[in-house]
């Protein structure tokens, strides 16, 4: 609540994840409780899906479906009757969409709250800072129960990343004028395949 400045109004989207639901429950203590915040569940905030693992599942096949990720491109590899990060940015944009119009509907309400997950909310805010596949592809996780604070832009209609704040090591991450934009991963290896974009048509 001091994150949004106090007595300003709120509003809640929420993951229909169990997780994520008790994470709302654990939120709205700030306001005097879950009957004194206006929220509302959306399925589309839900994690990405990696798909159904059965028993006859074991760690060896999902490490191999985790190296053949790394080789296809994490970003538009689709796991077995699961979803790829492209599946999830389409999620995204439609919930947007509906964030738009509760902007344009509801213009008293100052500060929204999404309680969602770490792909979706990353993937969301590829959207915001308007990131290429490339750049998405080289970022470090944010951490577990992460704040992340967007703001709008005082002459503009876009938006920017104000703050990354990890509740349980108390550790905060303001970007700069011109600066990073977001924390990047420094292993190379964890980013996936990096694509060659070529300059030059292809010889005849």
């Amino acid at each position: 609540r001091r994150v949004h400045g106090g007595n300003e109004t709120v509003r809640f989207f929420v993951s229909p994840y169990v997780r994520a639901r008790e994470t709302l429950q654990a939120v709205s203590t700030a306001w005097g409780g879950i009957e004194q915040i206006e929220w509302r569940e959306d399925v589309r905030l839900r994690e990405h899906e990696k798909g159904m693992r059965t028993k006859e599942h074991d760690e060896k096949w999902f490490q191999e479906l985790h190296n053949e990720e790394l080789r296809f491109g994490k970003y538009f590899y689709r796991w077995p009757t699961g979803e790829s990060m492209a599946d999830v940015y389409d999620r995204v944009m439609a919930f947007r969409d509906t964030l738009h119009r509760y902007f344009r509907d509801r213009p008293e309400t100052l500060n929204y709250v999404i309680i969602s997950h770490g792909i979706f909310i990353m993937i969301y805010l590829q959207r915001v800072l308007r990131f290429s596949v490339d750049e998405y592809s080289q970022l470090a996780p944010l951490p577990n129960c992460a704040i992340v604070v967007i703001e709008p832009d005082e002459n503009s209609d876009n938006f920017h990343l104000s703050m990354i704040y990890d509740p349980v090591t108390g550790n905060k991450f303001v970007p700069t004028k011109g600066g990073v934009m977001m924390p990047i991963d420094p292993d190379p290896s964890h980013w996936g395949l990096i694509r060659t974009i070529h300059t030059q048509p292809p010889p005849f």
